[in-house]
């Protein structure tokens, strides 16, 4: 199966906010570069966050470069505090993952619908003392407009954080 550079960062996504919510303290990316892209099936050689240093125009940020940074951005001091999924009456295969970052009183959701070309509505409530919400997606792209009160998006396969802010 070839995945490709947007599946990849779909992936990572994805794969490291299910490992936070079950309770993985590290998540390590096993290649930084992609290979030189000698090797067949072209698996492997591409698994990298940056593309081969040494092709034309040297190494350029791949998306799955994005989705760790918004990831990291998003989440950075945050930690898992439950999955929402059932209480917001999410279908299976879609997510809620909400997390919660003491030091400065963020909550942070993050949500995907894993069914490929299924979009799914959701309406999510503020959390108490919420001021307002921003989106953004797995790729660190604004998802929605910045908003209060409760958060109406709809879930497609990317990663979107919702953000309430205090």
């Amino acid at each position: 199966m070839i995945v490709g550079k947007d599946g990849q960062a779909k992936f990572l996504a994805r794969a490291a906010l299910l490992a936070l919510a079950a309770g993985v303290e590290d998540v390590d990316w096993d290649t930084f570069f992609d290979k030189d892209g000698g090797g067949f099936p072209p698996t492997e050689d591409y698994f990298g966050l940056f593309t081969w240093p040494g092709a034309e125009g040297g190494p350029k940020e791949k998306p799955s470069w994005k989705a760790a940074t918004a990831l990291s951005r998003m989440l950075a001091t945050s930690r898992f505090a439950g999955d929402l999924s059932g209480l917001l009456g999410l279908p299976e295969g879609a997510y809620a993952l909400a997390f919660v970052d003491e030091r400065d009183g963020h909550h942070t959701l993050a949500a995907w619908d894993a069914v490929a070309d299924r979009t799914t509505p959701v309406t999510v409530p503020a959390p108490a003392g919420a001021s307002g919400y921003v989106c953004v997606t797995d790729l660190g792209q604004p998802g929605c407009e910045p908003s209060s009160g409760a958060a109406s998006v709809t879930l497609t396969d990317r990663a979107l954080y919702v953000r309430f802010d205090r």
